[in-house]
């Protein structure tokens, strides 16, 4: 990340070097600036899925991504700044695109993981209603 091109600002590169300390190549850290996740905002302003969508197209990109690999960990790293990214800015509490590393992702990516299995065990424990009854062939179609 030393010979950054000129007009290429410093939250660009501080964004991509973030990126690269996530496990991504250099070359995927200016495929994800180049489409548009320049700052820390705009990582949190993405929804998951959209998120997922671009980890996708990257590797199929025709401007310099096409054939790149992003590692499953790497992808996993970055839903889970995404993750501490949001609530970081919920609660008001300071960020900076300069804390974040592969250990920041890793806690962060254990509590999205447990919000997750906390959300599917209260659907687990919830059971829809279910008829018990069987209603006789012809009983609703008959006229009174």
């Amino acid at each position: 990340m030393q010979n950054m091109p000129p007009g290429i600002g410093p939250d660009v590169q501080a964004m991509r070097a973030a990126l690269v300390r996530l496990g991504l190549t250099e070359v995927a850290a200016i495929e994800f600036t180049d489409n548009g996740v320049t700052s820390m905002a705009r990582l949190r302003n993405l929804t998951e899925e959209a998120l997922e969508h671009l980890i996708k197209q990257i590797p199929r990109d025709n401007n310099g991504g096409a054939g790149l690999v992003i590692p499953f960990v790497s992808q996993q790293h970055i839903q889970a700044i995404r993750f501490w990214d949001n609530r970081m800015y919920i609660i008001g509490a300071p960020y900076d695109v300069a804390l974040v590393n592969e250990q920041l992702a890793e806690m962060w990516n254990e509590a999205r993981k447990a919000e997750t299995e906390a959300a599917d065990a209260t659907d687990n424990l919830v059971k829809s209603p279910r008829c018990s009854k069987r209603i006789p062939r012809g009983v609703l179609g008959r006229r009174v």
